[in-house]
């Protein structure tokens, strides 16, 4: 099973790095563009980078728009890029963290039921 964790993680680092390259594919194709252009994918890069960040503190699905002001923004700038790609890999072995306690799920449903009774027996013992 160790083996299947280390496989999903390798899967989601490769997914990302794939993701990284395809931005830095772009970018090459964003740099030829005019001035203007470039300039309004910027702004729209940091407008919605922003109202990621608000949303860390207001309603909203900010773990999905940060990431995509990321990316807009990778295409003028390179922090923005290295900023995604650290947050992809985070994500990555985040998400092979989250794999393993889903697989172990019915584990813990086991020993918090456990811990449930064993609350409520104490409960009524003292009562």
């Amino acid at each position: 099973m160790a083996d299947e964790v280390e496989t999903d993680g390798d899967r989601d680092r490769a997914k990302a790095r794939r993701i990284v390259s395809r931005i830095e594919e772009r970018r090459e194709i964003h740099r030829q563009m005019h001035w203007l252009p470039r300039l309004v994918v910027v702004t729209i890069g940091f407008f919605v980078f922003l109202a990621g960040l608000a949303m860390l503190v207001l309603p909203g699905p900010a773990i999905v728009v940060i990431p995509i002001g990321l990316a807009i923004l990778s295409l003028e700038f390179i922090w923005a890029e290295r900023l995604l790609e650290k947050g992809l890999e985070s994500g990555a072995t985040f998400g092979g963290w989250l794999g393993r306690l889903v697989r172990h799920r019915n584990f813990l449903l086991v020993v918090a039921a456990v811990l449930g009774v064993t609350a409520i027996a104490g409960f009524l013992l003292i009562i």
